[in-house]
């Protein structure tokens, strides 16, 4: 995801229910990409279409990483992607007191994810 404001959401909200997150530079693409997905242990990865086309060169070397896709369908053929929507997250949210258990044992000094510029 370039930068925008959806990238800024995106993150907070995934550190809101303790996820850590690998922020990485739109332009890394290739092997570059695979090795920071894979470097930072990720279990899954949201892109949308100003990225789609690197996450789609790289899918088959992914070994099993969920992928979602911010903005309705993507444009390309992945094997296993989900789709995510604005409407579709809001269905699913919840009141603030529900993610204190994701959240538990988190303290401030805790790592919150990775950087990867290019």
């Amino acid at each position: 995801m370039e930068n925008k404001p959806e990238f800024i959401g995106w993150w907070l909200a995934l550190a809101k229910i303790g996820a850590q997150v690998a922020l990485l530079n739109y332009n890394i693409k290739q092997k570059g990409l695979v090795h920071c997905i894979k470097v930072a242990n990720s279990a899954a990865a949201l892109f949308d279409r100003d990225t789609e086309e690197n996450v789609h060169a790289v899918e088959g070397e992914l070994n099993g990483l969920k992928l979602f896709y911010w903005g309705g369908a993507p444009q390309l053929s992945f094997h296993q992607v989900a789709a995510v929507t604005h409407d579709a997250l809001l269905d699913y949210s919840r009141d603030d007191s529900s993610f204190k258990a994701l959240r538990q044992g988190i303290k401030m000094t805790d790592m919150f994810g990775f950087i990867y510029t290019s």
